[in-house]
């Protein structure tokens, strides 16, 4: 696994006439870059259903987007939410699932 240690989770929810609905859950954790091997920060943020990554190479840097995170960011991704779900962290079955139908369906990049 690539990662060092999970930073934080947050979750925003909104209860809409008794119905909790879970909106915004972001994940941060350190790895190390695979093309230059040096430590970078990442986040995770799931919003309406879609989860999106950032990085930064520095604790107090600013974010860039990855627009197209690879395979082993899913990975850690799923790895982290299913340690979070067997502790009750407000990480639900629904969003372990959808993660795992994202690698179940990976298709890798075809090499040049």
């Amino acid at each position: 696994m690539g990662c060092l240690r999970n930073d934080e989770t947050s979750k925003s929810a909104h209860n809409f006439g008794g119905i909790r609905n879970n909106i915004f859950m972001h994940l941060q954790w350190t790895d190390y870059d695979p093309n230059t091997g040096e430590r970078r920060f990442i986040r995770a943020e799931r919003f309406a259903g879609k989860w999106t990554f950032a990085q930064r190479a520095t604790r107090r840097g600013i974010w860039e987007a990855i627009p197209e995170p690879e395979k082993q960011l899913w990975i850690d991704l799923l790895e982290s939410l299913e340690r979070r779900l067997s502790r009750k962290e407000g990480i639900e079955l629904a969003d372990v699932a959808m993660v795992k139908r994202l690698l179940d369906n990976w298709k890798d990049p075809p090499e040049v």
